[in-house]
């Protein structure tokens, strides 16, 4: 006598169809991606290439790792926000004085490469301080402003995606929350303050709440000279 098995049911969505007929992605190889990032934030300022020379036999062989130039002794952060261009709109700092910024834990004060790169695409609609305590707990490393601010530079398309949080810096002694992030649609009073639709900005919260459109990038390990 014939046996019935259960058999899984699986609905073919149109992720799905496209991801069996888009051709393959193109990934840039290691050495690539470096020299992208190291000649970008050369031209930018941030950088010089002896500063990078020390990581050249040390790139991880795949995925996402960012070249981190040693911070500058202040952070300008108007200035370093007009160097974060998407789509040929410079930045803007509007709302974050950099007298009252400050790092929880410690930061290289030289460059450093991070490594296994996650951009925080995995912890959206998170709170800023739930995200930390599991970044930390993974054993993985959060990001301050001087490396959210190198990743939008090198990378300002994750800013249509997703809002950066950047868990590892508070402002205002310790109240609020930076974060990197673009809004679609700007108010009368941001106009007036020179707030363009879709432009980067570095902006603080006084209130940590869970946002669908922000999430914490993290690194898992930080490699120094």
């Amino acid at each position: 006598m014939p046996q019935t098995t259960e058999r899984e049911t699986f609905e073919v969505l149109p992720i799905h169809y496209e991801g069996l007929v888009a051709p393959p992605p193109m990934v840039p190889t290691p050495d690539q991606l470096f020299e992208y990032e190291v000649e970008l934030l050369v031209k930018r300022g941030h950088a010089r290439y002896e500063d990078a020379d020390l990581f050249r036999n040390r790139i991880p062989d795949k995925g996402l790792f960012v070249f981190v130039p040693p911070p500058p002794e202040r952070l300008d952060l108007f200035a370093l926000m007009k160097k974060v261009c998407l789509n040929h709109t410079p930045g803007a700092n509007f709302y974050i004085n950099e007298v009252s910024l400050g790092d929880l834990g410690e930061y290289p004060a030289t460059a450093s490469l991070l490594i296994d790169v996650e951009d925080g695409r995995s912890r959206l609609g998170t709170e800023a301080i739930v995200s930390l305590g599991r970044i930390e707990a993974e054993g993985r490393r959060p990001y301050n402003v001087w490396r959210g601010i190198i990743h939008a530079t090198l990378f300002p398309w994750v800013l249509q995606h997703h809002g950066l949080d950047l868990v590892g810096s508070r402002s205002r002694y310790g109240k609020s929350f930076p974060y990197l992030h673009v809004k679609s649609r700007v108010g009368i009073l941001e106009i007036a303050a020179g707030v363009a639709a879709n432009q980067p900005l570095l902006s603080e919260r006084l209130f940590d709440k869970a946002d669908p459109w922000l999430g914490a990038p993290s690194a898992g390990g930080v490699i120094v000279p």
